[in-house]
């Protein structure tokens, strides 16, 4: 039943890619944001600037937006650290100003970490200013706009440490992470093609079919205060136990981070390459953010086991990945024996929007 199982969400994971046409407008758009930054930017201005990328970029966990919703890549700029003479504030409003009165100026927004520029084609760059933290350091101080200081970072760091989880094995682990150096190969990194579906390890796969339950789950709140996907991409690698199924590392997972906040509802995840930054910094102020996990794991746990026991296999593929993806498998597979249980899907609503109760919010800043 595993491998059955295994076969399909497998097809789930290759229709949820990113498109090669949204990677390579995304690309170009990378390309020229980075152009502008180290030719208009004061602040680069005899410094060293490094430009690269983080995020789901960065570790290949991206896919598809669901129903055409927004998404967006993370961009880190980082200057040298002569910088760091500067106070958060000026660092920050030095960097807005590189683009407030350029050719991006009708695309920008201000963020507490960072300043979006937002496309009209359903993504957004998120662009990260910063500088080390002392020489030789992984880690970055990053303006914070809504504090007026320095705050800590390290995508570099947690890139390696997710990497290194991604090649876990059973009854094998991989060396502990060490804080080594990680030396920039340019000025500019270029923006890497994901690599195709069917090389991906498990972990990340796993980690793609999570956002994907995710996205489901929360597709019509409006608030701002769901799980982040650094979180779950987090607690995937953390408790992912080297299995080579994908829904026996799903089951894993969602099992193990259902336990999380059984035993501990106040829960904080930090960085576990670089514990001083905390991904949950905000949740202890706002309990809708617990609230949120909870609904959300509970639901994704007991749904993935139904997956091995329904009578309806696909309207229990649908409750989980939605609507496009499974009519699609299901219009290509009709006639394996794996649906033989399955009855049509009725009108009536599938998906648990329902239990998000908590009204909409302003808007904060991400």
């Amino acid at each position: 039943m595993h491998y059955e199982i295994d076969k399909y969400l497998n097809m789930i994971g290759y229709k949820i890619q990113l498109p090669d046409n949204k990677y390579d407008e995304i690309k170009n758009s990378y390309e020229a944001i980075s152009e502008y930054i180290s030719n208009n930017n004061e602040l680069a201005q005899d410094a060293d600037c490094n430009i690269y990328y983080q995020g789901s970029f960065a570790i290949n966990t991206i896919i598809k937006p669901l129903r055409g919703d927004d998404f967006d890549l993370d961009m880190v700029v980082e200057f040298d650290s002569s910088k760091r003479d500067m106070s958060a504030s000026e660092f920050y409003n030095m960097f807005y100003e590189t683009f407030s009165t350029g050719r991006y100026k009708d695309m920008l927004e201000k963020y507490r970490n960072n300043v979006r520029l937002d496309y009209n084609s359903n993504y957004h760059f998120d662009i990260m200013p910063s500088v080390p933290l002392r020489n030789n350091s992984l880690a970055l101080s990053v303006p914070d706009a809504k504090r007026r200081d320095w705050v800590i970072r390290s995508p570099k760091t947690f890139i390696e440490w997710f990497n290194n989880q991604t090649k876990k094995i059973q009854g094998y682990k991989v060396k502990t992470f060490d804080n080594r150096r990680i030396i920039m190969e340019s000025e500019v990194t270029p923006l890497k093609k994901p690599a195709p579906y069917e090389m991906t390890p498990t972990l990340i796969r796993t980690v793609q079919l999570l956002k994907r339950i995710k996205d489901v789950f929360f597709r019509d709140y409006k608030g701002e205060r769901e799980p982040q996907s650094i979180v779950i991409t987090t607690l995937a690698a953390k408790y992912y136990n080297g299995e080579f199924s994908v829904y026996d590392a799903l089951l894993n997972v969602a099992r193990k981070m259902k336990q999380l906040y059984d035993n501990n509802n106040r829960f904080m995840i930090p960085n576990p390459s670089y514990p001083s930054e905390v991904f949950t910094e905000k949740w202890p102020r706002h309990i809708e953010y617990y609230k949120n996990y909870r609904d959300f794991i509970y639901f994704a746990d007991s749904r993935i086991r139904n997956l091995a026991s329904s009578n309806d296999p696909k309207r229990a593929f649908t409750e989980l990945f939605g609507q496009s993806p499974i009519d699609d498998i299901y219009n290509e597979t009709r006639y394996d024996s794996f649906w033989k249980k399955t009855s049509n899907i009725t009108k009536d609503n599938v998906f648990p929007n329902e239990q998000v109760t908590i009204n909409k919010k302003e808007r904060g800043n991400a």
